[in-house]
């Protein structure tokens, strides 16, 4: 289990997934893209320098249009390391070298390699079957490795995680997702783990324990679980977590506010009550924090934006049709509960919220 330091990825174009495959002699100049490219506008020179940066045996360089890296790369879930050359290609660009397919000096990375698994067209003469969100990536770790992968988050597979509600590293890869998005991603030491075997689930949080996420109650002692207890409502004043800024803003989530609302709501569902909600093992309801504006979105970490909802509402919030949610409509009647009427994927739904929530749309 290594620990990871940075992330590079970048969600594949429809342009470039038709170079990956694109038959000999189909443009002028023909064949396989020999390259591929992380623009710079998303990952810079310096980006990849910190990436680079107390990575084992990686030997810096310079070519024409900038800087080298010849580095030893291996794939996640796939045996054997392989020696890989990145550099600066143009300005706007800088690329992954010898990646044309059929070459004899083709050096594909392993795991973007479609007999691994990697997606590969139905007809390759066409330039838009990319599948929807599809993303490659490398790793770095602290232990001085890097690690390469990919994966589709197209709303329906799984994020690259086995962590549940992972939504500190789902949103910044998903939730403002874009054909052509490349960026870089900081971690702290110990925050972000990956599981070398599990091509489909790399990423661990902390062992598997989502801390940067949520607390299931079980995770609490009994002293921290009597003291949540004793906290209401009025401890959150509605101001924003301090975000911890690397190189893009990862947001500290606010676990005793989430763990105060679902005690609030008796671990049930604000819009289905227990309709789809199960038992865990320790007999407590397992329901889900929803913000209502991501936090990749720069939606805030606080009870106005924050609703408890089984899994299946929570997905279905995420991925189905919903119609605009304007909580300046909530209604609140004389006892206090807070009311907002709802569509999902064409069906009439309602928030509802408890009096000690509902006070904050007051």
């Amino acid at each position: 289990m290594e620990s990871i330091k940075n992330i590079i990825f970048r969600h594949v174009t429809d342009a470039d997934f038709y170079n990956m495959y694109k038959p000999k002699g189909s443009e002028e100049k023909g064949g396989g893209q020999s390259y591929i490219d992380f623009p710079t506008k998303g990952v810079s020179v310096d980006d990849w320098g910190i990436f680079f940066n107390q990575v084992n045996n990686v030997k810096k360089g310079t070519v024409t249009n900038g800087p080298s890296w010849d580095t030893k790369v291996q794939s996640v879930g796939i045996e054997g390391v392989q020696n890989l050359r990145v550099y600066q290609r143009r300005k706007q660009t800088i690329c992954v070298a010898n990646q044309k397919l059929n070459s004899s000096r083709s050096n594909r990375v392993v795991s973007w390699h479609p007999s691994h698994g990697f997606p590969q067209p139905v007809d390759n003469t066409h330039s838009s079957q990319c599948p929807k969100g599809l993303t490659i990536y490398f790793a770095s770790t602290y232990e001085g490795n890097i690690w390469a992968g990919w994966f589709i988050n197209d709303g329906v597979a799984d994020l690259p995680t086995n962590s549940q509600n992972l939504e500190l590293f789902g949103d910044l890869l998903s939730q403002e997702y874009e054909r052509g998005r490349s960026a870089l991603l900081s971690f702290n030491e110990g925050e972000l783990f990956l599981d070398a075997a599990n091509m489909e689930l790399p990423f661990i949080i902390n062992n598997g324990e989502a801390y940067n996420v949520e607390h299931d109650d079980e995770d609490l002692s009994k002293q921290e679980s009597d003291k949540l207890f004793d906290e209401d409502l009025t401890s959150f004043d509605g101001t924003q977590q301090e975000d911890k800024e690397v190189l893009l803003k990862l947001k500290a989530r606010n676990v005793k506010l989430v763990n105060v609302l679902k005690k609030l709501y008796e671990h049930k569902c604000q819009i289905t009550g227990e309709q789809f909600v199960f038992q865990k093992k320790n007999g407590i309801n397992y329901t889900e924090a929803h913000h209502l504006i991501p936090l990749g979105l720069g939606g805030a970490d606080n009870p106005r934006n924050l609703v408890v909802l089984s899994p299946m509402l929570h997905k279905m919030l995420h991925y189905a049709d919903v119609d605009e949610i304007n909580l300046d409509k909530i209604s609140i009647d004389e006892e206090g509960n807070g009311y907002l009427d709802i569509g999902i994927n064409d069906m009439n739904y309602t928030i509802w919220w408890h009096p000690e929530h509902a006070r904050f749309f007051v």
